[in-house]
């Protein structure tokens, strides 16, 4: 009879055993929302394909729910849908005051109108519990889709454009980019779990060309990576570029509703502005291009398009605010970029100065091959630590009765 009772609880041991491999090796079933995914190369574009293919296919089943492209990425499953693109809702830039009166109802910018009209076809499209940790990229739309449609899943905020109070209710976790994010983030939700996790880059896809420039070159090129919309301040730039002398020009690389705004700026009638569009597979070459990198955009969440460059070896100039000190440190030059004689000083000195050594030891700190393990330790820890609820459905509970999230969402 002990004999018995030892192999009955040998023989327990080894299923209980098991069953906690099975559950740790379990495939963590992973949804990332990404409305633009494959038919433009942005940020959150970027982030999105950089995370999903590194992530673990041992450990990770991965989707992405997108718009129409022809993209593949090995190992990871896509989920298409018809979208009303934003290039066609123009009128909402040209009439901001529909925007303003529409705001209140979840559509007040074209990107808003964008995500809803692919996330309607989606709606009961997958069972409740069809995965665990979803990633919502698509604006606030997205955060209400992936709640209403996933209520066991653990949804993860990524500050690619910041905190957002509304967003953040509907999160478990806020990942940010930057200590500024992270604080704001905390002061928006005092409840909610965060985490610092940067952007990453390639360094070895993204690397110095090795051909040195200098200053004695009779054509300096300032290279700019970035939409042509309004919140990135092309117009500064080129304001502080005039400034500098005419062998001076600017390599615009992207695509947007204000290039025909900028073709009429002084800079652009002078002939020193160069107009590109380019696909991601051309990025490496395009930073060979410049002797610096510059954007303008104050308010930057973080600029993967800086470390992209930094990576090159381009000294890059940018507005002197937290996130961009977090980003750029020793590897570029920091100014008022609202003052045009600072900043067209600033572009005059990372023109003379060699920085490429700085900037690139820079760059390396933000390796993908090193970041990809902390999101999978997060999704990880996500999927077995129960804690992480506490804070985040009471906060949801607490904004369900105070009518902050709506009854009926997408």
């Amino acid at each position: 009879m002990p004999l018995l009772q030892a192999l009955l609880g040998l023989l327990e041991s080894c299923v209980r055993y098991r069953l906690r491999e099975k559950v740790f090796y379990m495939k963590r079933r992973v949804l990332f929302i990404v409305p633009r995914f494959g038919s433009i190369f942005r940020g959150v574009e970027s982030f999105t394909r950089e995370l999903a293919s590194r992530l673990d296919q041992h450990r990770f089943d991965v989707t992405i729910l997108s718009g129409p492209h022809s993209d593949a990425l090995s190992g990871i499953t896509f989920q298409r849908g018809q979208l009303f693109r934003r290039e066609n809702m123009a009128w909402l830039d040209r009439m901001p005051w529909i925007g303003q009166l529409l705001s209140p109802l979840g559509f007040g910018t074209a990107s808003d109108i964008e995500s809803l009209s692919l996330l309607s076809h989606f709606h009961g499209h997958w069972p409740p519990d069809a995965f665990d940790i979803v990633v919502p990229l698509g604006g606030s739309w997205s955060y209400r889709f992936a709640y209403r449609n996933f209520p066991s899943a653990k949804v993860v905020s990524i500050g690619q454009a910041g905190p957002v109070a509304r967003d953040l209710l509907l999160s478990h976790v806020f990942v940010a980019l930057t200590p500024y994010d992270e604080e704001r983030a905390r002061s928006m939700c005092p409840g909610l779990v965060t985490k610092i996790i940067p952007n990453g880059v390639d360094v070895t896809r993204f690397s110095p060309s090795g051909e040195q420039r200098s200053a004695s070159q009779p054509m300096r090129t300032i290279l700019c990576v970035a939409a042509l919309v309004p919140d990135k301040r092309h117009d500064l730039l080129f304001d502080a570029v005039l400034c500098l002398p005419s062998n001076v020009r600017v390599v615009c690389v992207g695509a947007g509703p204000q290039q025909a705004i900028l073709n009429r700026h002084p800079l652009s009638q002078a002939g020193r502005v160069e107009w590109r569009t380019c696909s991601f597979s051309e990025m490496p070459e395009v930073y060979g291009l410049g002797d610096v990198f510059s954007l303008a955009s104050p308010e930057e969440a973080f600029g993967i398009v800086f470390i992209e460059a930094m990576a090159s070896g381009l000294p890059v100039v940018a507005h002197d605010g937290p996130r961009q000190r977090f980003v750029i440190g020793e590897g570029g030059v920091f100014c008022n970029v609202f003052d045009g004689a600072a900043y067209a000083k600033a572009l005059e000195i990372a023109l003379d100065v060699s920085l490429t050594v700085q900037a690139r030891e820079q760059a390396l700190g933000f390796d993908w091959s090193r970041l990809v393990h902390e999101y999978a330790d997060l999704f990880e820890w996500l999927c077995s630590d129960g804690r992480v609820e506490q804070g985040s459905i009471n906060l949801m509970a607490q904004a369900m009765k105070k009518n902050l999230i709506p009854n009926r969402v997408c």
